[in-house]
Formats: structure tokens, sequence, C-alpha cells
């Protein structure tokens, strides 16, 4: 059964063998998997017995009505066939190959027919009905080229019959002429016998196993029309979902942001001016809206970064005045934590997304910033041959060894749930992997638990860009959303 079809119904799995058949099939050493094979070996066993009764059958008639003083020839053949197809099952239940054996069977009968027929008046004999159903019988047994090689042995025996009668031979006669008659009316019946049979257990099992063939198909059709209607509706869902997504995505920034500018806003005139506990309520206040908007660019970003769309122009940047001015922007919070943060390094230039590189050095620096609470943070400049190398490292808290390889997943953080000691969506890393990914460079991270992290970006640099493509400026399809500013 092909991998792909249904298992069978227990109305269609094939029956266990009947008492003949499993007669039948004691001759086979091993019963074929293939369906084919295993009906031409039960055939060849039925044949090789029936060919064998039919020779006694007519060796025991040669006996009673020869011509008396006939020598007896045309039974010793008769038994010698008989007892040669006889063997046959028992060579295959021995061990004997089935496309052996068929041609052993084949010529036995055919070398047999033509000498009872020498004997027996030549084309005038009964035994040449069985020139037509030996070609048939090679063809159910050993396939179409058997087949037709027995057909042209028929063809050719009998034609050399007709040429030596014509010639003047004269074939001598075993048989008295009012039993002739008789004889030769028994083996048109006999082979006619043979030829039905031989249909019979033939069609029976093909038809059988069409049909079961046919039933899979038709299961099998019916689940894949089930699957497609299944897949389409799903598609239609996403599709419908990836629209509402969209719609959401478009209003957040608007629906989210002003009210949280709003508030931002209002906070910090308000700390301006009011003293004492209250002044700690609004410092609450702004903290938790900034974090808020962090959550909410990270989400933003993540979503653009994935998507496809718009143009984004690329020139070069002097990659450590952009590092410089992320690390004035982070220098308040970083002091405020008693932490060292300075910007270093040389005046490389890369070719790339003014505004992309700096969501990239502001998700890194937040987030060492973030995660470090003595120490210092360092961001690192210089050119290596093709490339800007940025580096920005921590000495914070560092990863897991188990967790680095999965530190730009989507929400991800090392420690979550009730033991989380930070917080964070867990989308700094991953939005500024996702941008790298779109300036055509690398990002790779080292840490280590309690020793800090490093994180290694990797940027084209602007000659290499200019010699590649002749032009100091490209542009890339990129998202339609429009890039958060990260300071």
């Amino acid at each position: 059964m092909p991998p792909f079809a249904p298992p069978l119904s227990p109305s269609h799995r094939p029956e266990p063998p009947s008492g003949a058949l499993r007669a039948i099939e004691w001759f086979l050493r091993e019963v074929p998997s293939d369906r084919v094979m295993r009906l031409r070996a039960r055939l060849f066993v039925v044949l090789s017995f029936l060919v064998t009764a039919n020779m006694l059958l007519f060796a025991a008639l040669h006996t009673l009505h020869h011509v008396p003083d006939s020598d007896g020839t045309n039974i010793a053949v008769m038994l010698g066939i008989a007892a040669l197809n006889a063997l046959f099952p028992f060579l295959m239940r021995a061990g004997g190959g089935l496309r052996v054996l068929s041609v052993g069977f084949v010529l036995v009968l055919q070398l047999g027919v033509f000498v009872l027929a020498c004997y027996d008046q030549g084309m005038a004999s009964g035994a040449v009905f069985w020139l037509v159903v030996t070609p048939l019988a090679a063809a159910f047994l050993g396939g179409a080229r058997l087949g037709w090689a027995a057909a042209g042995i028929s063809v050719a025996g009998g034609l050399g019959m007709v040429a030596a009668t014509t010639l003047g031979w004269t074939f001598p006669t075993s048989l008295p002429p009012d039993k002739a008659g008789l004889h030769h009316l028994l083996s048109f019946l006999c082979c006619t016998g043979s030829v039905a049979a031989l249909a019979a257990l033939y069609e029976g099992p093909m038809v059988s196993s069409l049909r079961q063939l046919a039933d899979q198909l038709h299961a099998t059709n019916d689940r894949l029309e089930r699957e497609l209607v299944e897949r389409r509706r799903a598609q239609f869902q996403a599709e419908a979902a990836s629209r509402a997504k969209d719609v959401l995505l478009s209003n957040m920034s608007h629906e989210f942001r002003t009210p949280l500018a709003a508030i931002l806003g209002v906070s910090d005139l308000l700390m301006s001016e009011v003293e004492g506990p209250q002044r700690d309520f609004l410092r609450e206040i702004d903290a938790n809206a900034h974090r808020l908007r962090t959550t909410l660019d990270g989400m933003l970003d993540l979503t653009w970064a994935e998507s496809a769309g718009a143009e984004v122009t690329r020139r070069p940047i002097d990659v450590l005045a952009v590092a410089e001015t992320v690390v004035q922007a982070h220098h308040p919070e970083a002091t405020g934590k008693g932490l060292a943060i300075e910007a270093r390094g040389d005046a490389a230039c890369a070719f790339s997304d003014p505004d992309l590189l700096v969501r990239v050095l502001a998700a890194l620096v937040d987030n060492a910033v973030r995660f470090t609470e003595v120490g210092h943070v360092t961001v690192s400049v210089w050119g290596v041959g093709s490339e800007v190398l940025v580096e920005v490292a921590d000495t914070g808290i560092g990863m897991p060894d188990d967790f680095v390889a999965r530190a730009t997943t989507p929400f991800q953080q090392a420690s979550q749930g009730d033991t989380r000691t930070h917080e964070g969506a867990g989308l700094g890393l991953t939005v500024a992997a996702r941008l790298v990914d779109l300036l055509d460079g690398t990002m790779h991270l080292t840490s280590a638990s309690g020793r800090g992290t490093t994180v290694h970006v990797h940027l084209p640099a602007a000659d290499t860009w200019a010699r590649a493509s002749g032009d100091g400026e490209a542009t890339r399809s990129l998202p339609t959303v429009g890039i958060v500013s990260a300071l």
C-alpha cells in the first residue's frame, strides 16, 4: 500500500486464506508480499497439478485405446510430462525461483506436445490444442515476454509440422480412427477447461485487488478534499487575522503612543513643580509609562522588521558617531545606577540605514544597561577588512550557556515567571537581530552567568558596498510602518 493511502477498513482488508489457498501456499517457501507475484506463484502450483492430472488421464486413455502395434512412446511422454509437472511445485517448495521454474514448465509442456503430435498424426493430433494454451499460461505465469516466446515456439512448431506434411512426410498414428475423435474431443474440453480455470483464478484476485485499490483511492481523494477545504478555511482565517493585525498595528502608534506622550509630558511638567511624597508618585508614573512605551516600541519594531513593503535608503555612516549619540542618550540612566558607560574605537564607515542602525544600537545599549547593576557598559567600534565591527559589552548578570542560543527568540528571558529578576518583554535582542539581518549584517553573542554579555555586530563597510555597486546610495524593500525614534 502506498504511504499516503489510509488504512483499509475491515470490509476491505484481505480475507485470510481459505483451506485450499493454504494448501497451495504450502508449496511456497516464502509467500511473496507483492500481490502479482503471489498470484503468479499460486497459478504455477495449480497449473502444474492441472497439467499432471490431464497427462495422467490421457496416458490411461492411450493405454486403453492405442493401436496394438504402437510402441507406446506417447504414453511414456505423457507420464514423463506428468512426473515433471508434479515435481515443479516441490522444487518451488525447496527454494526454486518462480521465473526459472515458469520457463521450465513452458518448455517441458511444449516439447512434450510436439513429441506427442509427431507420434500421433502431426497437426491432426488432439495434442495441438495445448499449443494454444501454453503461450497463454506462459503470459500469466511469467509475463508478456515469456508469453510471446512461447507463442513463437508454438507457431514455429506448428508451421514445421505443416511443412513436413506438405513435403509428403507421413506422421504415424497411435490411436484407431474410431477412438481418435473421442481423444480430440477430450483434448478440446481439457484445454478449454484449463483456460477457463486459468482465467477464473487470475480474474478473481485481480478484480478484488483493483476494487480494494479503487476504494483506497476514493477514500484518499475524500480525505485530501477535506484537508484542502480545511486548509483553505485556515488560510482565509490567517489572512483575516493578518489584516486585523495590520489594522491594529496601524492604530497602535496613534491610540497608544498619543496618550503615553501626554502622560509622560504631564508627569515631566509636574515633577518640576511638585515636591515631597507627590513627587515620588509622579516618578513612579513616569517610570511605568516609559516601561510601557519601551514594550510597545519593541513589539512594533519586531512586527515591522518581520514584514515587507517600504524602502529604506542606505548611505555611508560614521558608526562611532552614532554609537556616541546612543551612549549619550543612555548616560543619565546608566549614571543613575552607578554604571560607567562610554563609546570608543575608530571612525569606521558602514553602508547602512541611519535610523535602523540607531535602533540596533539603542536596543543593545538599553539591554546592557538594564541587566547591569555594577561595573560598566562599553560600545566599541572599529573596521575589520570589508566589515565594521561593533561590540556592546557589559558586566551584568550574563546568561546561562543553554540560553545563549535562544536569546534572540521573541519574549524570551533567562529568568521568567515568579523567579524573574528584571523587567522587560524580552524583545531587545530579538529586534536588534532582525534589524541587523535587514542591514545584511550578522550578530552573535558571547555570555557567561555573572560575568556579563558581549554582543558582536558585523556590518558591511561603506567602501565595500561602493566597489560592489558603483554607487554611494542604495534602496531596499522594507516595511511601511515608520521607524520609532530610539532616543
